[in-house]
């Protein structure tokens, strides 16, 4: 099937589904030489819009250049024929964040994420729209390949995983994105900066309680419902508000629980 002048499109398959079951396979593809920004490649968005139908399924599309990339939509976007989707102010910061995912676990070589190319977060058609770089290797081949190599799959699975288990995000992610993240109701901005302290958990929970429970006569629940926090939200809003110290463990209560089931580990060993 021909999208525009530039490229041809080949059989569907994910972005994630580019699992490479080598490590000779895991070696990037040729560099990314499309001019971004030229009325020819507005053109090839526009069309790719029209053409993908479904779902995360994406893309694999040869370029012209030459180069393999990989077409989807963000994961956020729910591609349903007739479907009452969210307002685009909500859809672009999923976009944004799935995006900023992808660029920070792309700096981490054992986690082989798949390298983002381009994220246009929304288009005149209101569709969030990835182009990936099409790593090397096929799909669907578990079945041809001999137990050795089905071994040498799970072990690079389980590496991934491992990586992803011990991955420390960096804390200035964590204080862009992880307002953003809570569910609604939620405060307009963190309590206090934003660090892995109980002192910060604590706060941070006492907001969201705040946000969800207002004054009495603020709006409660969902927007429209018209219903507004009384006197008795109120009142109930003090008990988890006085609960919550007691959960959350303090700063020197974590280290010596640490301490202790370091010591206990030992002793069994």
């Amino acid at each position: 099937m021909t999208i525009g002048p530039t490229c041809r499109m080949a059989a569907p398959s994910t972005a994630s589904s580019c699992f490479p079951w080598s490590a000779a396979a895991i070696a990037p593809s040729a560099d990314f030489g499309m001019q971004i920004g030229t009325s020819l490649f507005t053109i090839f968005v526009i069309q790719l819009h029209d053409e993908i139908k479904v779902g995360t399924q994406g893309f694999h599309v040869k370029l012209s250049n030459p180069s393999d990339i990989v077409v989807r939509l963000a994961r956020g976007d729910v591609n349903m024929p007739n479907f009452d989707s969210f307002p685009i102010h909500v859809q672009v910061p999923e976009a944004k964040f799935e995006a900023a995912v992808y660029k920070l676990l792309h700096s981490e070589p054992n986690i082989l994420a798949s390298h983002l190319l381009l994220s246009p977060y929304s288009s005149a058609a209101c569709r969030c729209l990835f182009l990936f770089e099409r790593r090397e290797g096929k799909n669907n081949v578990w079945n041809d390949l001999s137990p050795a190599e089905q071994t040498c799959v799970l072990v690079q699975a389980a590496r991934i995983r491992a990586s992803l288990f011990n991955f420390n995000l960096p804390l200035d992610f964590a204080a862009v994105w992880l307002r953003e993240r809570l569910f609604e109701q939620r405060p307009k901005s963190p309590p206090i900066s934003v660090a892995p302290t109980g002192e910060f958990c604590i706060a941070l929970f006492a907001s969201k309680i705040e946000a969800t429970i207002g004054n009495i006569g603020d709006i409660i629940g969902r927007e429209g419902h018209n219903n507004t926090v009384g006197p008795i939200a109120a009142a109930a809003k003090q008990s988890p508000l006085r609960l919550i110290p007691y959960i959350i463990p303090t700063d020197s209560d974590q280290c010596s629980l640490s301490s202790r089931s370091r010591a206990r580990r030992f002793r069994r060993s």
